[in-house]
């Protein structure tokens, strides 16, 4: 049994597949983006608002964090990189040199502080 975003699933959603006995389940997913998804506030005081994917990583099970990234531009990698995954991901092949990347007006990030801004 193999379950995609396991770690966006509350616990009850993968019960359900593992009544027909898999031999083995993987579970892919992120713990350090979307949370379990539940709309009532009640959840998180029973603890429903968990994954089976929490659940197990707390309980002492390994997970093995992948590192290597291909989807986003060096610029834009760094910023997750550094605050929640401790400096750990890096740059597989991309082709991140678009061409209007030289184009001062479009850099592969703008960061604007809008403190106290006016709209």
């Amino acid at each position: 049994l193999v379950v995609d975003e396991a770690a966006q699933c509350v616990e009850a959603s993968c019960l359900v597949p593992l009544q027909a006995s898999p031999d083995r389940c993987i579970l892919f997913g992120d713990p350090k983006q979307l949370p379990a998804t539940t709309f009532s506030k009640e959840a998180g005081a029973t603890r429903y608002d968990r994954s089976l994917f929490e659940r197990l990583q707390q309980a002492g099970h390994s997970a093995h964090v992948l590192t290597v990234q291909y989807r986003m531009h060096p610029q834009v990698r760094q910023f997750p990189s550094d605050h929640f995954y401790s400096g750990l991901l890096t740059d597989g092949r991309g082709e991140w040199d678009a061409p209007w990347h030289s184009d001062p007006l479009f850099p592969p990030i703008i960061m604007f502080d809008v403190r106290g801004g006016a709209h």
